[in-house]
């Protein structure tokens, strides 16, 4: 059974943080917003005033040789980067992929389902699900190695995600991580961590880029949200498998940063499932050897803001303390125990309304530092 979840109280002006009375006949040129409401099953698109499917590189009735084609090509383009930072053979070309939608220059966007088939559906409850992503700014290399080695170590042991399910997409922005030197951008241009249609995206995204960012085009969050690929593949992902919570994996700030829902600072005002996903951050610390823990500031345009606010997602980044390559394996064995308690992990979310006054908290509003806007709880 479907898990419902109302994502507003305002329709669709209110998700992208548009007053109504600003509506224009221009609305529909500016606005990309996904399909919230198909049916369970039903192909993922996106509809309305959004932007149309042939931007998102949909294969349509592509035969499965062409697929796989593609796969072992992508596969293929991933070792011979590895060798290059000088890790062993990755083991994107030993596991099963699949593919919905390809990067802006052809690479295919892949992912894969560890499901737990045995799990007992006779009270029509859902598998605990678990998103995970890798590979978003592909710059911080280290993450992508995390993200393909954890999808092996699924494949291996099968127990990991007993009675639940785990989807893992590990390079989410292959472009950049085909380019020497490699980009936190797309080939765009585009920080898709900043591209998001968060509830605040309208008014203070391109504000924060560029007064706090300086239009450090590093950061840059587009002309307007949800216009690029890896950003379209995230939220396909979101609304195919209704996680129960998002692991992000970034680096290299060395922290794991509770996202959301709520705000840990005002523990008096969580629901259940908020103070849930606050007790997930502080296990996937302890389980990481005690990994530092921050509740840091949300920015318009990210997934954390998107998911863990917007959706009230349990969403946590787990930001890698480098990009050096030499330490990836050290990586591995110190954040294997975190990801794996993750996995069992479980919540009961309730139908959550999302209103104007549930806007989350702004880096732009702060009269803090960044430094001090990252809180130990």
């Amino acid at each position: 059974m479907k898990r419902a979840r109302a994502i507003g109280t305002l329709g669709a002006l209110a998700l992208l943080g548009k007053p109504m009375a600003q509506a224009d006949a221009t609305f529909a040129q500016q606005v990309a917003i996904p399909n919230l409401l198909g049916a369970k099953g039903a192909q993922l698109g996106l509809s309305g005033d959004a932007l149309p499917l042939s931007v998102f590189y949909p294969l349509g009735a592509s035969s499965d040789s062409l697929q796989q084609r593609l796969i072992t090509s992508l596969c293929n383009r991933v070792n011979a980067t590895y060798s290059q930072l000088g890790w062993k053979q990755s083991p994107c070309g030993d596991l099963n992929w699949a593919f919905d939608s390809r990067s802006e220059k052809g690479n295919p966007l892949i992912y894969w389902e560890f499901k737990d088939d045995s799990h007992d559906r006779a009270n029509q409850l859902p598998l605990q699900t678990t998103l995970i992503l890798g590979g978003v700014h592909p710059d911080e290399i280290t993450p992508v190695h995390l993200a393909f080695a954890f999808a092996k170590h699924l494949r291996d042991n099968p127990r990991v995600y007993r009675n639940s399910r785990v989807i893992i997409a590990p390079l989410v922005n292959p472009d950049g991580f085909f380019v020497n030197p490699k980009t936190r951008t797309n080939t765009n241009g585009i920080d898709l961590n900043r591209n998001f249609a968060t509830a605040d995206w309208w008014q203070r995204a391109g504000r924060i880029w560029r007064d706090l960012r300086q239009k450090d085009p590093r950061h840059f969050p587009g002309q307007a949200p949800n216009t690029e690929q890896g950003t379209r593949f995230q939220i396909a992902l979101i609304e195919k498998y209704d996680p129960d919570k998002i692991l992000t994996i970034h680096a290299p700030l060395g922290f794991i940063d509770y996202d959301g829902p709520g705000d840990a600072s005002t523990v008096a005002k969580l629901g259940p499932n908020d103070l849930r996903a606050i007790k997930l951050a502080r296990l996937i610390s302890k389980e990481s050897r005690n990994y530092r823990l921050i509740d840091y500031a949300y920015f318009p345009g990210s997934l954390g803001n998107f998911a863990g606010n917007d959706r009230r997602i349990p969403t946590i980044t787990v930001e890698l303390n480098t990009t050096n390559p030499k330490y990836a394996d050290a990586i591995t064995a110190r954040f294997f125990p975190g990801l794996t308690a993750a996995v069992s992990y479980e919540f009961k979310r309730d139908l959550i309304l999302v209103t104007q006054g549930d806007l989350p908290r702004s880096a732009e509003n702060s009269t803090q530092s960044q430094s001090q806007q990252s809180r130990n709880f």
